[in-house]
């Protein structure tokens, strides 16, 4: 098939290309596409950037800003009836097959991505308020995300990004806010994460009006036992906040006290600690679990 494949190649028939978009710093893949001009389709790309927000749009932006652009491969060429939508399988065959991290469906007809005007955003808002999904339908969402986490999927920065541009000033509902507190409770965060918190939470100063609601949230509440086993852990030997003695430290003492010529006081003042601290140790009545 030459030139563009917008033209007819015969009575009734049209051409089609499926595209991909890849990296041209580290070669990888990361949008398929369909098109039926594919080099008036890659202008639309580097056009889009500036007018939508989409996943492969902030990622040709992330490229645009680093003064490259993405290269466009032409996968297959097809010949199909107009309106078959014969393309279709084979758009979905090459993102099974290539799994780029920026497609948000399948493949096939459908508008996924394209932009949508304020009044369509709140027909779709008000159609789906009060909804409530059947245990199947929550079922089926939750096997689909266990099965992209099990690829290895993980959403790209740019898209991250601009999630977080278009969250900004939005405030949750009480009922809302509520339903995620629940949803997290209990689930253990990762070091990185109370890292963040940590960090995110030092020197800051509540009001009164806030201290006052945390309370009123806590009141009635006690932490589930996954939830004070995991503390534990977290909080035993070093990872204690206060503690002054590693691991390394500790077996230093009971062994330094076994073999004689060391007191409870000189071994404390070798190490930082009072004599007390070293006679809890040595008995193993402290840092137990060694």
């Amino acid at each position: 098939m030459t030139g563009t494949a917008q033209r007819k190649t015969q009575d009734g028939e049209i051409g089609a290309y499926i595209y991909a978009l890849r990296d041209p710093r580290d070669g990888v893949i990361q949008y398929v596409g369909k098109a039926k001009d594919h080099e008036e389709r890659l202008r639309g790309h580097l056009k889009d950037w500036r007018r939508k927000q989409t996943p492969v749009a902030a990622w040709v932006g992330v490229l645009r800003r680093a003064n490259v652009r993405p290269e466009m491969i032409l996968l297959e060429s097809i010949v199909c009836s107009v309106g078959s939508g014969g393309w279709a399988a084979a758009e979905r065959r090459w993102i099974a097959e290539l799994r780029p991290a920026l497609n948000l469906a399948i493949g096939g007809p459908g508008r996924v991505g394209a932009p949508v005007s304020a009044e369509t955003r709140k027909k779709i808002s008000l159609a789906g308020t009060g909804r409530v999904w059947s245990e199947e339908t929550r079922r089926k969402v939750r096997l689909a995300q266990q099965e992209r986490a099990r690829r290895g999927w993980r959403m790209p920065e740019a898209a991250r990004a601009v999630l977080r541009v278009k969250a900004v000033g939005r405030r949750h509902s009480l009922e809302t806010r509520r339903k995620l507190s629940a949803a997290r409770r209990g689930v253990p965060k990762s070091a990185p994460h109370r890292a963040a918190i940590g960090a995110a939470h030092r020197g800051r100063t509540f009001t009164e009006a806030t201290l006052a609601k945390m309370r009123a949230a806590k009141a009635g509440w006690s932490p589930p036992e996954s939830l004070r086993t995991a503390t534990r852990e977290m909080n035993r030997g070093a990872g204690n906040g206060r503690a002054k003695l590693t691991e390394a430290n500790v077996v230093e003492i009971r062994s330094r006290y076994a073999a004689g010529g060391m007191t409870l006081v000189k071994l404390g003042e070798a190490y930082g600690v009072n004599a007390s601290m070293v006679s809890r140790i040595v008995r193993r009545t402290a840092w137990r679990h060694l």
